[in-house]
């Protein structure tokens, strides 16, 4: 449990009358206290977290490694893709967007993206057969579920579509998550105000419920553009004894951290590494810690958005190592 005020933290769990009943069974379970001291709030909540995964504190509910876990919104690598929601990257993946937290509206927005870009919706064991595919027999298939006829899919299991038109819906749909393209949030809110308008109402409140998952989505996306593309280099952080500790960030994930070198080998030996982990590929992390340290530093750098000037470029990091390892001393100070 992190707190600025360790002696106020711990006082309010012996007060006569606790705030929480869980603050009393607490502290007639506890058998010690073991307190680590830390200098920089943001470092005590990776260390929070890392400290979590460790022990699974039974009492920390919300704070479970299993719990209120993001996702991330997967486009699937089948012969007609589409998009679904998990909660652990698979192999059989086109493309990843995330970690997103909110499970339940990510699984909403990729049901409305499936709608809005005329993607299938179907089990993956759907069999399907594309229009300009030559047929066995002089009967086409029937569409397997009722979206065909309401016009939200154009049902490459019933082999009404061709693959070219199909790849278009999926064209669509990538411009529109990679950022390239986000007219459809536009759209949909003009054919809502449109419908009520003209008074029909519940066409008006589908496309409202729309509205919000592809509005919600596409925040939620734009985030994660911005720490992918911002949060890249290394955050001189003051660490205990003035220690500075090097927070080195790839893609907006915490892929490493470095104590500051203080002699020319181990600046060169830290040189090496971070030329390495620069020129690493951004993968979506997989590690459940990973995911959630994610989150808190993307968190933390939105509300404490002071701390991108903090941020040094690889090249630059690199460049101080080296001159340390030849001139015995970095140049400028990184902290």
């Amino acid at each position: 449990m992190p707190s600025k005020c360790l002696r106020l933290r711990l006082l309010s769990y012996y007060a006569k009358t606790p705030a929480d009943r869980k603050m009393e069974r607490i502290r007639t379970q506890s058998k010690f206290l073991i307190w680590e001291p830390i200098s920089d709030e943001l470092l005590a909540l990776l260390r929070e977290q890392e400290l979590i995964f460790r022990w699974t504190p039974e009492f920390n509910a919300q704070g479970q490694p299993n719990r209120r876990l993001p996702a991330f919104l997967c486009l699937s690598d089948s012969s007609a893709a589409n998009l679904f929601t998990t909660t652990k990257l698979i192999t059989r993946v086109a493309k990843a967007f995330g970690p997103i937290p909110g499970t339940g509206r990510l699984s909403e927005a990729a049901t409305c993206c499936n709608y809005l870009f005329g993607l299938r919706d179907c089990p993956e064991k759907t069999k399907f057969e594309f229009g300009n595919q030559l047929q066995l027999f002089a009967e086409p298939p029937r569409a397997q579920c009722i979206r065909y006829e309401l016009g939200s899919c154009p049902a490459p299991c019933a082999g009404v579509c061709s693959r070219s038109q199909y790849d278009s819906g999926i064209k669509d749909a990538m411009d529109f998550l990679e950022g390239r393209n986000r007219t459809v949030v536009q759209q949909v809110e003009n054919e809502m105000n449109l419908a009520a308008s003209r008074m029909q109402f519940e066409r008006a409140a589908v496309m409202r419920d729309r509205f919000k998952s592809i509005r919600w989505l596409d925040r939620q996306l734009h985030r994660l553009r911005d720490c992918q593309k911002r949060l890249n280099g290394v955050v001189p952080v003051v660490a205990r004894r003035k220690r500075v500790v090097w927070l080195v960030l790839r893609g907006g994930v915490l892929v490493a951290n470095l104590i500051e070198p203080t002699n020319p080998k181990e600046a060169r030996q830290a040189s090496d590494q971070i030329r390495k982990l620069a020129n690493r590929s951004l993968d979506a992390p997989t590690n459940r810690l990973d995911i959630k340290l994610q989150l808190i530093v993307s968190a933390w750098f939105r509300k404490q958005k002071d701390w991108y000037e903090r941020i040094v470029s690889f090249e630059d990091i690199i460049e101080r190592c080296e001159h340390f390892a030849t001139a015995n001393r970095l140049l400028p100070q990184t902290a």
